[in-house]
This record gives C-alpha cells, structure tokens and sequence, in this order.
C-alpha cells in the first residue's frame, strides 16, 4: 500500500472528524491542493461518504466496516466491492480506473 499512498493524514491535522470533510479537505491540500475531480474516496462507512460528498468527493464503499450496501449507498458511493481486495480484483471496470 505504501507505493500507492500519496500523503498519511492523520488525526492531529484534523479539526473537526467525519461526517465533516476536514480529513479530505486537508488530504486534497497535502496532495497538492488537487481538485476534488481528479481523486475518489474509498470507505467502510456512511460516514464517509457524507464527509467526502461534502468535500466534493466521489466515494467507492468497501463493506468491511459493517454497514450495508444500503446504507453506503444511500449515503453517496457510487460503487459498492465486498473489501479492498474486490475493489482490486475488480480494477478496470471500477470508478478507479
């Protein structure tokens, strides 16, 4: 994962947690200050995908943090994989690639 990761964020940065977009916002800003289009977000929870999509992010849900399918979609992802294995098995026909 180390080869892939751009910028470690970590709680000490962040002002406000999730549902807030502070963790992103301040992700965008250590990456470049990158626009909101040109990365996605991938989490486990509701919580994420409401912090992102107010960060003007687009979010994959993983269902290894418990929720439903459901209720990651509900709260914005645009795509659902069982885990980050999936999400990688499943590459060239994500909204990753």
């Amino acid at each position: 994962m180390e080869l892939h990761c751009s910028a470690r964020i970590t709680g000490y940065l962040i002002h406000d947690p999730k549902p807030e977009p502070d963790v992103f916002l301040v992700t965008l800003d250590k990456l470049g200050n990158i626009a909101p289009d040109r990365a996605i977000v991938v989490g486990d929870t509701p919580y994420d995908a409401e912090a992102a999509s107010k960060a003007h992010l687009r979010t994959i849900g993983v269902l290894s943090g418990g929720f439903s399918a459901e209720n990651l979609r509900q709260a914005g992802c645009i795509a659902i994989y069982q885990n980050i294995a999936d999400l990688l098995a499943h590459y060239d026909s994500s909204p990753l690639k």
